[in-house]
C-alpha cells in the first residue's frame, strides 16, 4: 500500500461501487500497510478484472 494509506479504509471503499472488489485489510494480520488477496470462486473468477479495479481504486486516490 502507498505510504499513508489506510488499508481498512481502502478495503472497505473496494467493496462498494465502482470497484466492487473484496481484500482482506492488512491489518486483519498484523501488516496494516499491506492487502492481501484472495482468489476463489471457481469458473466465476476474474483474476485480471480485480486487479484492474484495485489498480484503478489506486489510482483514483487512496483511502
Amino acid at each position: 500500500m502507498p505510504i499513508g494509506c489506510d488499508s481498512d479504509a481502502f478495503a472497505k471503499r473496494l467493496l462498494g461501487d465502482p470497484y466492487r472488489t473484496f481484500v482482506l485489510p492488512g491489518s486483519a494480520y498484523g501488516q496494516p500497510q499491506h492487502i492481501r488477496l484472495g482468489v476463489g470462486g471457481g469458473a466465476t473468477v476474474n483474476l485480471e478484472k480485480g486487479l484492474a479495479r484495485v489498480s484503478q481504486a489506486l489510482r483514483d486516490g487512496s483511502a
